[in-house]
């Protein structure tokens, strides 16, 4: 419990570290995964000049491999976005704290939706 509420901590202060972070910049890097399954929530923490990097759950993305596509839906002014992302990064343990995944998803799959986070 104790290392969930510093990891929370460590997110919210990559946010503050943006001199234009605030509660719309934390809205718009928040969407929604879909594995084919189901559904979890992720946020973008982090982008690239291609790409944005999205947090979801471990034990969300375990069983795919790192070549199938994962769709995003992301949600601006009552609008959906959905796209496509590939899996980076996976960490799953039962019964720890080891539960990470990060994906990404292309910038020039999101045309004219606004900047997330």
């Amino acid at each position: 419990m104790v290392k969930w509420f510093f990891f929370s901590l460590l997110i919210l202060a990559s946010f503050s570290n943006s001199s234009d972070a605030g509660i719309d910049s934390i809205a718009n890097s928040i969407c929604r995964v879909n594995n084919g399954h189901g559904f979890c929530t992720g946020w973008c923490y982090k982008e690239d000049a291609d790409h944005y990097y999205i947090i979801t759950a471990g034990h969300f993305t375990g069983g795919l491999t790192d070549d199938m596509d994962i769709k995003v839906n992301l949600y601006h002014s009552g609008e959906i976005k959905t796209v496509c992302a590939k899996k980076v990064f996976h960490i799953y343990e039962e019964k720890t704290v080891n539960d990470l995944s990060v994906v990404k998803i292309k910038k020039t799959d999101l045309g004219d939706y606004p900047k997330l986070g």
